[in-house]
């Protein structure tokens, strides 16, 4: 059996005779049904460039968001050069990009249960972050499970989901590694 996630992929578009500032927009969902984020949606304008081609810019930053949103690489290529391909038809068959509005929509579904696992953790320490405070005089003289400093040193506590408190950095580092409490191991935070 193969370790690469399954992925499946729909192409769409829209068009609209606009009278001033067409828009190009690229509609991107990526469907999770096997995570916590079961729906990332996201938008990027100006597909194409002013010679008419799809924008190298927009090649690059495509890439850059499946990356950072775990789509397995030959997968995330294969469907920018699709989704390349599919506006550039469009736009050769029966598109004016200089009168009428297009977008084009992009729905990934992927099935790989670990995809968002870096994405599930910024989403959580940037929660996290909200409820940095020093200790109370009670905390001082206890230990961060992390780094068994006592908590008087860093200064910054956050609690978890589960009640837990710890060093805002320790614990920003052990969910970096691991997506559960360090304690009693609760991994929906």
């Amino acid at each position: 059996m193969s370790d690469i996630p399954v992925i499946t992929h729909r192409i769409s578009h829209q068009t609209r005779s606009t009278g001033e500032n067409p828009r190009q927009t690229l509609q991107v969902y990526i469907l999770r049904p096997n995570t916590t984020q079961s729906v990332i949606d996201f938008q990027f304008l100006s597909m194409i460039d002013s010679q008419g081609n799809f924008s190298e810019t927009l090649t690059e930053i495509m890439e850059d968001t499946l990356t950072y949103h775990d789509i397995y690489h030959p997968n995330s290529t294969y469907l920018i050069e699709e989704t390349k391909e599919y506006v550039m038809n469009e736009v050769r068959a029966n598109f004016n990009p200089f009168t009428n509005d297009l977008q084009v929509t992009l729905t990934i579904k992927d099935y790989n249960p670990n995809a968002t696992s870096r994405l599930d953790v910024d989403l959580i320490i940037t929660d996290l972050e909200s409820t940095n405070r020093p200790p109370t005089m009670e905390e001082e003289n206890e230990t961060c499970i992390v780094c068994f400093g006592n908590y008087n040193q860093h200064n910054n506590l956050c609690t978890l989901t589960c009640g837990h408190s710890f060093h805002f950095p320790c614990i920003d580092q052990w969910l970096r590694r691991n997506i559960s409490c360090p304690i009693c191991r609760e991994s929906n935070l």
